[in-house]
């Protein structure tokens, strides 16, 4: 079915004679997409939930960006306020990003070029990240996320490190998949534990920069986040 609408509309399906994973991919993406004649590239991934009115969202905050805005407010990529509707992200993901043409073609001449200089894999989200620090360009992000990832085993996630949106508006059907998709430490959150952890939560976040190994810092981080989700759950009576 989606297939058959997105014929309809005029869309080509290419499709890849062996899997090539999540970054490979993406970038054989980009080079198809510099030889169109599109201004702006959107992706999106299989396993996302994605609002109905994303396009106008995008279309109204896109001209406010320096050309690249992503719509999935994801919380494992620290962002810092930039104003009600937007905030600005250190790196983002390929999900749901956003990305003007002549800066995809800046991204690739870089990494025929420079890949060398990466601290990173260049073929990455994280490369595309480094490169636009680089170039002083910045990642805007919704604040209200347009998309919702419900994957959970992937090339770069795994069930304790998938990543998510805690800003998401669902409806009641996508809320009982993203509860029981994306919590997987839900049953360790007793009434009592939430309570203490209110308490606390300034604590929490002050660990969650300071430990000196980053697997756990990313742990405390996916913690912080679960019990900020279930808190979300709680106000709108999910559970």
């Amino acid at each position: 079915m989606p297939e058959k609408i997105f014929l309809r509309g005029g869309g080509k399906i290419k499709r890849n004679s062996s899997t090539l994973k999540a970054d490979r991919n993406t970038i054989n993406i980009f080079k198809d997409f510099v030889q169109s004649d599109c201004e702006y590239l959107l992706i999106f991934d299989s396993d996302l939930i994605i609002h109905d009115n994303f396009f106008q969202v995008l279309s109204s905050l896109i001209n406010r960006t320096q050309g690249v805005l992503t719509l999935y407010n994801s919380f494992f990529h620290d962002d810092k306020n930039y104003d009600n509707e937007l905030c600005i992200k250190k790196d983002a993901g390929f999900a749901g990003l956003v990305i003007r043409k002549d800066l995809v073609e800046a991204y690739l001449n870089s990494i025929e070029k420079e890949s060398q200089n990466y601290k990173c894999n260049a073929f990455t989200d994280w490369g595309l990240s480094e490169f636009l620090e680089y170039k002083k360009i910045k990642i805007f992000s919704v604040i209200e996320s347009q998309i919702q990832h419900i994957g959970i085993f992937g090339q770069h996630c795994s069930i304790f490190l998938n990543d998510y949106s805690i800003n998401f508006n669902a409806d009641e059907n996508e809320n009982e998949i993203i509860y029981n998709a994306l919590l997987p430490l839900r049953n360790c959150f007793s009434q009592d534990l939430i309570v203490f952890l209110d308490k606390i939560y300034p604590l929490l976040k002050f660990f969650r920069c300071s430990l000196p190994i980053k697997e756990h810092r990313m742990f405390l981080k996916k913690f912080i986040a679960e019990y900020k989700l279930i808190k979300n759950f709680q106000k709108k009576n999910i559970i």
